[in-house]
């Protein structure tokens, strides 16, 4: 994720925030698979925790 630090969505047509928001949700959906592969019982804290930095990088 540290690519996408400076992308200014202003910047981007449909087609790319398309792409951004599929390359979010592919990193998110990565980290909830090694969560449970890892057996983490509250891997819903990290869920909330991941989702709220990337809130916080997107402010």
């Amino acid at each position: 994720m540290k690519a996408l630090e400076n992308v200014k969505t202003d910047d981007l047509n449909e087609e790319q925030k398309k792409l951004l928001a599929e390359l979010i949700k592919q990193e998110m959906m990565t980290k909830i698979e090694n969560y449970i592969n890892e057996g983490e019982v509250n891997f819903s804290e990290h869920l909330k925790s991941y989702l709220r930095s990337v809130e916080e990088d997107n402010d």
